[in-house]
């Protein structure tokens, strides 16, 4: 027949060898307008409502969310996985 997938595979080349070329030039391009790239620590966490004052792993009741969940009892129960499924 006519086709052949050459072209396709000499594309599909082309894109690995340049991927690291087309990062570097969204970034390069990201720098010069000044676009702050949001970095992993200023991700927000989502906190619940008034209305949900129990913790799901621990079963028990907490006044702040951030304080319960970065507790030690919250941490451990969460490694081992306990109360989620009883």
């Amino acid at each position: 027949m006519g086709t052949s997938i050459f072209q396709l595979q000499k594309e599909r080349e082309f894109a690995i060898i340049n991927e690291q070329n087309l990062y570097d030039k969204y970034f390069l391009g990201i720098k010069k307008l000044g676009i702050k790239v949001p970095i992993a620590d200023e991700i927000f966490e989502p906190v619940p409502g008034k209305n949900h004052t129990i913790c799901a792993v621990c079963r028990e009741k907490f006044e702040d969310y951030i304080d319960h969940i970065t507790s030690d009892t919250h941490k451990i129960k969460v490694n081992h996985c306990q109360g989620i499924y009883s």
